[in-house]
């Protein structure tokens, strides 16, 4: 926003007005110190929480370039400084104050969408958390839940659904099921492994010692794993890593 000429005028009180160009709305105020209340006017309009919501909205609109800063009346007796400015807020019809009476905003009462709406786009950025259309989604999926709905789990109840967790986990079928997933595919189940597949992994792997010196030879990396219980002997023969439980480990090559 450019600032106004009569803005330059070193006035310390008075009633000012914020207008829009565009529409020729107002915002009628006054200050004892009339400067330091239009910067902080536009400090919290450019932080999307200014008090009166039709100015904020105005100044997302239409940006702030589309709004000058004014001067209506130079007041040197501090005592009248509500006066003059109900005065023209009873005679300015289109503003966009909210409060009729001049003076603070102690008292004015927000509904409670108003006040969500504030807290919303305060923390971030002056974009809400979640779009409408997410909210919508969130609703639907929720309408169906009445199992445990927003209410924590007793201790009790945490210990049996470990429990059954457990147990699960440790069936043969399921432990399976889950290798079979986690085979390279996630979408391997009722699918067998190719035979380029299974060759790869049955590709002997060689076992040494940073000397270079040959401690094993194993079929496979599977074997190598499940032999020597040492984990990340794919990535050293892929050459991500130098060295797995303290080995280097290679492809045998001889054969």
């Amino acid at each position: 926003m450019k600032r106004n000429e009569t803005f330059k005028v070193m006035v310390k009180s008075g009633v000012y007005r914020i207008k829009n160009i565009i529409d020729n709305k107002v915002y009628i105020g006054s200050a004892i110190n009339i400067k330091r209340r239009w910067c902080r006017h536009r400090q919290m309009l450019n932080e999307r929480i200014h008090h009166c919501n039709y100015l904020q909205n105005a100044w997302n609109k239409y940006n702030s370039e589309n709004f000058i800063f004014e001067i209506i009346e130079e007041i040197k007796d501090k005592t009248n400084l509500l006066q003059r400015e109900q005065y023209y807020l009873d005679n300015i019809q289109d503003k966009y104050n909210t409060n009729p009476t001049a003076g603070n905003r102690l008292g004015v009462k927000q509904t409670l969408t108003e006040t969500k709406k504030r807290v919303n786009t305060r923390r971030n950025n002056g974009k809400p958390w979640v779009s409408e259309q997410q909210r919508r989604k969130m609703k639907l999926r929720a309408l169906g839940n009445k199992y445990h709905l927003n209410k924590p789990h007793t201790e009790e109840t945490k210990k049996l659904l470990s429990l059954k967790k457990k147990e699960q986990c440790s069936k043969p079928e399921w432990r399976e099921h889950m290798r079979q997933i986690n085979l390279g595919n996630t979408n391997r189940k009722g699918k067998k492994t190719s035979e380029e597949g299974l060759n790869k992994l049955r590709k002997p792997v060689v076992q040494k010692d940073f000397n270079g010196n040959v401690i094993e030879t194993y079929k496979g990396v599977l074997e190598a794993t499940k032999t020597t219980g040492i984990t990340g002997i794919a990535n050293c023969l892929t050459g991500r890593s130098k060295s797995a439980g303290k080995y280097k480990w290679e492809y045998d090559t001889t054969n």
